[in-house]
């Protein structure tokens, strides 16, 4: 889907029904309304609120059958991040869609970067949104200190020190 035109929608689906709705997103759908990837992604990823209200959660749903998008399309699956994320992180989010009924925010550069950075370790597919995000050497030292103390796996360390000294011969290389 291309995220502008269903934010755009939803906006003018929410304000027919006099409702508002402002939540803090992550992930492609964030960086597709930042216009720094362009690829299509199923769904829109919140952080907060922690959960859907219900009337924004049963709208989401009818809006999804009339558009046919995917069941969960606007969803709370990573909304436990927050907490992870370094302290005054909400002070840095900066606006994404501001309209009519919508406001979607986004994290700073670099907790978007340590939250796809976090993804990478599971998903591979996370690795070409943060080329596109064109992080600095410096920029994934602090990432990774960030990153070993988010998991009790003995061989967590040594697995991200390994998985980022890759992304950093990339980047250096260029």
């Amino acid at each position: 889907m291309e995220v502008i035109d269903v934010v755009k929608r939803f906006d003018e689906y929410l304000a027919v029904r006099n409702y508002t709705f402002e939540a803090t997103i992550v992930g492609g759908a964030a960086l597709s309304l930042l216009q720094v990837i362009s690829r299509v992604t199923n769904d829109i990823d919140i952080i907060t609120p922690g959960r859907l209200p219900a009337f924004i959660q049963k709208a989401a749903e009818d809006f999804a059958i009339d558009e046919q998008l995917p069941v969960g399309w606007l969803n709370c699956g990573p909304s436990d991040v927050g907490r992870y994320l370094p302290v005054g992180w909400e002070s840095r989010c900066r606006s994404v869609y501001d309209g009519v009924s919508l406001r979607l925010i986004t994290l700073g550069r670099l907790e978007m970067l340590m939250t796809k950075c976090w993804a990478y370790c599971d998903r591979e597919r996370d690795l070409q949104d943060i080329v596109a995000l064109r992080p600095t050497v410096d920029e994934i030292d602090t990432i990774i200190e960030w990153l070993i103390p988010l998991d009790a796996n003995p061989g967590w360390p040594a697995y991200v020190e390994k998985l980022f000294s890759a992304l950093k011969l990339k980047i250096v290389e260029g």
